[in-house]
């Protein structure tokens, strides 16, 4: 409550980063998130073996596994029918999601878990990890290429990201929010009032930002070059 205008202005213009990272770089991070390097990283992507499912009434659990380490995932199901992803034992699979602590131990809220259905994904996916910090780190020294750094960061990773519809549930209001989002092919995505021009029906500004602030929550989209900037996870450079 004493924290000054300026550290809230900070807090609220961080970016929400979606990067391909390791299974290590998740265990070894600190508890308050992971960053590569000056970048903080709220929605993480890694490709792995999936070693262990375990289905229960409320939520699957994998133990997923890479070159690096294992971690434990985690989707909690909509209802008693639903039994979760299609990925079996020992196949590899893309995971998006967020990190979360836990009683010292880290594990993933899975936002979505999809098999790999080309081996040249796992190669796509260790060469991002490796590019990432080096062009961030070409950065570092050039202040005029703040925005493109931000930029990079913000969409990074989801050019060859392709999950199943994680959106089938959702409110109307926030899918018809969501589905223009995802049409835009912009690099900075959309600006809110982009969005709300580019809807077939009128929406008031709150609804609106309801939405996105639930979609951001839940993975779906996330901020680019600002706070008011949005972008789909399902959408590419």
């Amino acid at each position: 409550m004493f924290s000054s205008p300026s550290q809230q202005l900070e807090k609220a213009s961080k970016p929400k980063c979606l990067a391909d990272v390791t299974i290590r770089q998740i265990i070894q991070a600190p508890e308050d998130g992971i960053k590569i390097k000056d970048v903080e990283v709220q929605t993480v992507k890694i490709v792995g073996i999936v070693k262990e499912v375990e289905v229960t009434s409320v939520k699957v659990r994998y133990v997923i596994e890479d070159f690096t380490g294992s971690i434990t995932g985690f989707v909690y199901l909509d209802n008693e029918s639903d039994t979760g992803s299609t990925v079996v034992e020992n196949t590899y699979c893309t995971v998006v999601g967020s990190i979360r602590a836990q009683g010292g131990s880290k594990h993933i809220m899975i936002f979505s878990i999809v098999p790999v259905e080309h081996f040249s994904c796992i190669l796509e996916h260790i060469l991002e990890v490796i590019y990432m910090p080096l062009k961030l780190e070409s950065l570092a020294n050039k202040p005029e290429e703040k925005e493109i750094k931000q930029e990079m960061m913000s969409s990074y990773g989801t050019s060859s990201y392709q999950g199943n519809d994680m959106t089938s549930d959702i409110d109307p209001k926030h899918k018809r929010v969501f589905d223009v989002i995802s049409r835009s092919m912009s690099e900075n995505g959309m600006s809110i009032n982009e969005i709300q021009s580019a809807l077939p029906t009128k929406i008031p500004m709150d609804q609106i930002r309801n939405a996105l602030e639930y979609l951001v929550g839940e993975g779906h989209i996330f901020t680019t070059i600002d706070e008011n900037h949005y972008k789909s996870i399902h959408s590419g450079y």
